[in-house]
C-alpha cells in the first residue's frame, strides 16, 4: 500500500492496486466427502484466506430430489424443504494477511438423512458457490446394472460389510 501511494502517479499503478486487491480478497474452501456412515466420523476440511470468523448452519433436507434439483439448477434453493437444526461456530487458526490457512470441524449428525450446511465469514467471501454444501449420512449403497435396454437391476448393500439391505426400497425419479 505504502508503494502505491508513493508511486500514485505512475502509469502501471493500477496493476498492482489490482494485484494488492487479489492478495487481500477473502477467500474459503471447503472439502469432505459427500457421505458418511451413521456412527464413523463426519469430518469436513476448510481452506481460508483473510477471515476472521467462520460458521455454518446445519439444515435437514427433506428430499434427496429437493438436492438434485437445486445443484443441477432445476430449483435455485431448498428453503421451503428444509428443516434448521443448528449453528455451528468454526475457529479459525490465526493467519497472517495474505497466508492461507488450514483447519478442519467434525460435524455431529448422526440420524440418516440428507443434510446441508450454509457458511458465513468475516469479511464475507464474494465466492457464492462455496456457500452450500449438502451430503448425506447413511450407511447404505446403491448398485446397479443393465440387464436388458430400460431393465436395471439394483442392488442395495451395507456400505461397510457389503450385506445386502433386508426389504430395501429404491424410489427412482424421472
Amino acid at each position: 500500500q505504502s508503494a502505491i501511494r508513493r508511486y500514485s502517479a505512475y502509469e502501471r499503478v493500477a496493476v498492482l492496486e489490482n494485484r494488492l486487491l487479489q492478495l487481500i480478497q477473502p477467500e474459503f474452501s471447503v472439502t469432505g466427502n459427500k457421505t458418511f456412515p451413521v456412527k464413523g466420523e463426519k469430518k469436513l476440511h476448510i481452506t481460508f484466506k483473510n477471515l476472521r470468523s467462520f460458521s455454518a448452519k446445519l439444515y435437514r433436507i427433506e428430499s434427496p430430489k429437493d438436492v438434485l434439483t437445486a445443484t443441477f439448477g432445476v430449483r435455485k434453493n431448498t428453503d421451503s424443504n428444509r428443516k434448521f437444526l443448528r449453528e455451528m461456530d468454526v475457529s479459525l487458526p490465526e493467519k497472517a494477511p495474505y497466508l492461507q490457512g488450514d483447519t478442519s470441524f467434525t460435524l455431529a449428525v448422526d440420524e440418516p438423512g440428507t443434510y446441508m450446511l450454509t457458511f458465513h465469514s468475516s469479511p464475507r467471501s464474494p465466492d457464492n458457490d462455496q456457500s452450500e454444501y449438502y451430503f448425506a449420512v447413511t450407511d447404505l449403497t446403491v448398485f446397479t446394472r443393465s440387464t436388458n435396454k430400460n431393465e436395471y437391476d439394483f442392488f442395495v448393500v451395507d456400505r461397510t460389510t457389503g450385506e445386502p439391505a433386508k426389504e430395501a426400497q429404491v424410489v427412482i425419479y424421472k
